[in-house]
């Protein structure tokens, strides 16, 4: 059986489709772009971007890790607990996760959702 090795090398350049407007944003227009890498029955591996802009998430459904490949962004728990994500930062929002996503620049990742 030959089976082909996804990969995201070379995210930081990798061309990406663009998706549209960031499903509920509150703040700018942030602008959505990806391409996925891999997808089976429970994980999905891909290159996301999305330019400048905020949203919240209530009662995130799935578990995802990521590795910010470039630009800046501050998420904030529920409880107010603030982080700034830049390029090499690495974070882990679980399955019911809640708080905001807020980009001051276009952020790329490479993300891992496990379903």
């Amino acid at each position: 059986m030959n089976v082909a090795i996804p990969s995201a090398a070379g995210a930081a350049s990798m061309d990406l489709s663009p998706i549209g407007p960031r499903a509920g944003a509150d703040q700018g227009h942030p602008q959505v772009s990806a391409r996925e890498i891999f997808k089976d029955d429970s994980i999905q591996v891909g290159v996301w971007e999305c330019t400048a802009g905020g949203w919240p998430i209530v009662d995130r459904p799935d578990t995802e890790v990521a590795s910010i490949v470039t630009g800046r962004a501050t998420i904030t728990d529920a409880d107010g607990t603030q982080q700034v994500l830049v390029p090499g930062s690495v974070i882990t929002l679980p399955k019911g996760w809640s708080g905001r996503w807020d980009l001051s620049e276009t952020l790329r990742k490479v993300y891992v959702i496990i379903g």
